[in-house]
């Protein structure tokens, strides 16, 4: 499960890099920092900013100290994930 969790997060940062990159917004050096750059030019919400950065959070405990990553925490990436359905579509 948690695999997929990570799977779906990083489609989510590839798609920033996407926006980012095409429309020249400037040279992140973080996965959160995509998405800051995103809310200042008006592509998410503060709200949506909130929830990538948890999401960037979450990934990265799963990809760095996979040990520590909770049960709780997994479901909490599920609830976020949900915030946005294309991802959960086959």
């Amino acid at each position: 499960m948690a695999m997929e969790r990570f799977q779906a997060s990083n489609t989510l940062i590839d798609l920033a890099q996407y926006i980012v990159a095409k429309k020249k917004l400037g040279f992140p050096s973080t996965y959160r920092e995509l998405f800051e750059l995103l809310e200042s030019e008006g592509y998410i919400s503060e709200d949506e900013l909130r929830t990538f950065k948890r999401l960037v959070f979450l990934r990265n405990l799963i990809a760095h100290e996979y040990y520590r990553i909770s049960e709780s925490e997994l479901l909490e990436m599920v609830n976020l994930l949900e915030k946005f359905p294309i991802l959960l579509t086959e």
